[in-house]
């Protein structure tokens, strides 16, 4: 998993869920980040659970999907660090899954409100 995409605390490629936090030596575009940039994630409320909650499986749609982010949301709602992860998500465009209580189609249309889609 690479420095950009989702904090390596969620593998969605592997659908594993691992504590371990490790700030990534460089970010796109090769900048170094400071040493506390992932420290938030250490006080997440999702740390052991897994990446299902809160990454949809392909091919999840309706209902099946809208019970899937309810419970992720649950979660996040008496998270510590819940603006921490929303910002982190929106700031870096993060596409996929529930980051901070936002959706992904919660999370476009903000990014749309701002005059720019996810990359």
């Amino acid at each position: 998993m690479d420095a950009t995409s989702a904090f390596d605390g969620f593998d969605r490629a592997e659908g594993s869920h691992h504590r371990q936090v490790r700030a990534p030596r460089s970010i796109a575009g090769g900048l170094a980040e400071e040493p506390g940039f992932w420290a938030w994630r250490l006080e997440a409320a999702c740390g052991g659970l897994p990446s299902s909650v809160f990454f949809s499986p392909d091919g999840e749609r309706g209902a099946a999907r809208r019970r899937r982010e309810r419970a992720a949301k649950l979660v996040c709602a008496g998270c510590r660090v819940r603006e921490r992860c929303a910002d982190y998500a929106l700031s870096h465009r993060e596409r996929y899954g529930v980051w901070g209580g936002l959706s992904e189609h919660e999370r476009a249309m903000i990014w749309d409100r701002q005059g720019g889609t996810a990359t």
